[in-house]
């Protein structure tokens, strides 16, 4: 059962991800590919700690790539590139997604439970 109170936190914890996802897709820059940190730093603190993975998951997808010999699958050309901001949205939605997976399944789960023990 969902309090109202975490509700208007889960939505508003959304709305905030979704203006997180807006300002960046209006700064990020194709051609620069140091643009990305107005993505990652504010999804990283909104999804923190378990926002650390997302880095890491991205990493070895890009290690992977290397090894099937795809260097640069985004290969910047300027304007807009279809393929660029389309990663750049998955990289959100993976913040999102684990974000939302802690704030608002593991750990209310692992409060009761830590409630239930407390109380025997």
């Amino acid at each position: 059962m969902v309090s109202r109170s975490s509700d208007l936190i889960m939505k508003l914890w959304i709305a905030i991800c979704f203006l997180v996802l807006l300002g960046a897709t209006y700064i990020v820059d194709p051609n620069d590919e140091h643009s990305l940190i107005f993505l990652f730093v504010p999804m990283i603190i909104l999804s923190f700690p378990a926002g650390f993975i997302v880095p890491y998951i991205i990493g070895g997808m890009a290690y992977l790539l290397l090894l099937a010999g795809i260097e640069n699958p985004f290969s910047p050309g300027g304007g807009w590139n279809v393929w660029f901001y389309f990663m750049h949205t998955v990289y959100w939605l993976m913040f999102v997604v684990i974000g939302y997976l802690q704030w608002f399944i593991f750990f209310p789960r692992l409060k009761r439970k830590v409630k239930l023990f407390m109380r025997y």
